[in-house]
């Protein structure tokens, strides 16, 4: 599932990494997209990029999707999250059961330790962080608890697609599997240093 800030970067910025990253999933995976999201796009594009509009819509007619809508949405069955007008986005991801959320909005960073209580038996979760998660003394509780109760299924450095230009980060994307197998491969490893992520 991608948000709207995603859509919206790769609608007027057809040549970045996003807009490759859309047409990756497009091309390797089912895309769902929920109505509040699509409602969100088009109230955006309305309101500050009037002259883009029918960008807008062509992307859209075009990008295979398929459709998700949340019927009734009750505030108190989701985690806390800073911008209460996020939460639908949040909402719809869950109930939707997508394995992954794809967001630029910062209010989604507490979402990663949340994430792990809210995973379903055999869910998965995917996020984006600095590779200093791996190795400094902050992330050592976090990584701790990943290796002993969840699954890794990938850990990728994506650092030389210069996702974020201009910035001096060096991301990773981390997705774990919320089962515990105890043939972990990464069991073995220096999960309190590098060895981890490298």
């Amino acid at each position: 599932m991608l948000d709207a800030n995603i859509i919206v970067s790769a609608i007027l910025f057809p040549q970045s990494i996003i807009s490759k990253m859309i047409k990756h999933m497009v091309l390797n995976h089912k895309l769902i997209l929920s109505q509040y999201t699509i409602d969100e796009i088009k109230e955006v594009f309305n309101k500050k990029f009037k002259n883009k509009i029918y960008e807008m819509d062509d992307f859209l007619e075009k990008l295979p999707y398929e459709l998700f809508s949340l019927k009734e949405m009750n505030y108190k069955d989701y985690p806390n999250i800073r911008d209460i007008d996020d939460l639908p986005v949040l909402a719809n991801a869950i109930v939707s059961n997508v394995n992954l959320l794809v967001t630029g909005d910062k209010d989604f960073d507490g979402i990663k330790t949340k994430g792990l209580k809210i995973l379903k038996r055999e869910g998965r979760l995917g996020f984006i962080t600095s590779n200093k998660f791996c190795i400094t003394r902050y992330g050592k509780i976090l990584r701790e608890h990943i290796v002993n109760n969840y699954d890794i299924i990938s850990i990728n450095d994506v650092s030389n697609l210069n996702i974020f230009s201009g910035a001096s980060t060096y991301p990773y994307i981390f997705v774990i599997k919320n089962i515990k197998n105890d043939e972990n491969n990464f069991k073995n490893y220096d999960y309190v240093g590098f060895d981890i992520c490298g």
